[in-house]
């Protein structure tokens, strides 16, 4: 329902049989076309597919109560005829025809040629004076948006937005997991590009929060050994916090956003096989270890390289695999330094800078 901004004041709880006397209001006039009434502004709830109708309220919805009762001010603020009064107080509907008869619409077109031919010779008001549209022969042409204004109206999409939330969080997580600048630039961009998009939305800052919150958990699953209890935690978050992303609606004519179930499904078991896998992975390791299994697979003598600098905990490649290693006497070694194997503690391998010929 939109209202002119003149009318948009506060006005005193009065019932809608106030017995002030009023101007007399004209009636809103315009011309349906299919969905849409064009013309003047409208001072009533205005059309639909099937004719014109008011606010749809369902017992028991706050919002609706809320939007009923705005209405019912702004109708008490200036506008007393009958059919805007039911539309607003009883959810009063009308077909087209009816509509017409009524005087809510001028009349049904459906063409915007019928338009046109419609309003030729119409009297409107323009800056305050009365002006006769000479439509005859007029030429239309249609304004489209431009390419940039067109990709920032796709990032508004709330599917795309969470979209591209969800792939630069899962890249930033592969980055810290294994540095290699490319998914950690891309992921940083999407990531910005989503925030652009949901900064013209009606954002729900727990949902986002939660969102975030889901996404930590996944990426602490990966260097905490919980055996998938963080991981699942976060794909739990995940879920809730995507189906609440977004505030609902404050009056029944705004359109309801939402992330769209299909991707919240896809999202959700993917992350939960992503956890199961890392978890499975972590057992499996375990059992392999209690096995003496590293010893067999990094014999001390092997060389590697660091992965991730080693203060003195961090990673080395080893064997044709990434390990958790550390250095024999506490020491820190930088990205990229040659080391070889000494020995292992459980899953960590010992190692100590390479000074052989050969790793220079």
């Amino acid at each position: 329902m939109i209202w002119p901004e003149a009318q948009r004041r506060k006005v005193r709880r009065k019932s809608i049989g106030d017995e002030r006397e009023r101007a007399p209001v004209r009636r809103p006039r315009g011309l349906q076309i299919g969905e849409c009434v064009v013309g003047e502004p409208a001072k009533r709830p205005a059309g639909h597919v099937d004719g014109v109708r008011g606010a749809q309220p369902e017992p028991g919805d706050e919002h609706s109560r809320r939007s009923r009762a705005d209405g019912k001010a702004k109708l008490r603020d200036g506008i007393s005829d009958p059919w805007a009064v039911s539309a607003v107080k009883d959810a009063k509907s009308s077909p087209a025809s009816e509509a017409v008869e009524l005087g809510v619409v001028d009349g049904i077109a459906a063409s915007l040629e019928d338009v046109i031919s419609f309003a030729n010779g119409r009297e409107v008001t323009v800056a305050g004076e009365q002006v006769t549209l000479e439509l005859t022969g007029a030429v239309t042409s249609e304004q489209t948006m431009s390419p940039f204004l067109s990709f920032i109206r796709l990032l508004s999409d709330p599917t795309i937005a969470f979209l591209l939330f969800s792939v630069g969080s899962a890249g930033l997580i592969a980055e810290l997991w294994n540095p290699n600048f490319v998914t950690g630039i891309l992921g940083g961009i999407a990531i910005i590009l989503a925030f652009i998009g949901l900064g013209a939305l009606p954002l729900n800052v727990g949902g986002l929060i939660l969102v975030i919150f889901g996404i930590v958990l996944i990426g602490l699953e990966l260097t905490v050994t919980s055996h998938g209890l963080l991981g699942f935690g976060g794909v739990l978050c995940l879920a809730i916090g995507a189906t609440a992303l977004f505030r609902p609606p404050t009056n029944p004519f705004e359109p309801l956003l939402q992330v769209a179930p299909l991707l919240i499904a896809v999202i959700t078991v993917t992350a939960g096989a992503f956890v199961a896998l890392v978890a499975f992975a972590a057992v499996r390791s375990r059992r392999y270890a209690q096995a003496g299994g590293v010893g067999l697979a990094v014999p001390s003598g092997t060389a590697g390289i660091v992965r991730r600098p080693l203060e003195p905990l961090g990673s080395i490649y080893a064997g044709g695999e990434e390990w958790s290693a550390k250095t024999s006497d506490g020491r820190s070694l930088e990205r990229g330094t040659p080391v070889k194997v000494v020995g292992n503690a459980g899953l960590t391998l010992i190692v100590e800078p390479d000074r052989s010929p050969s790793s220079s």
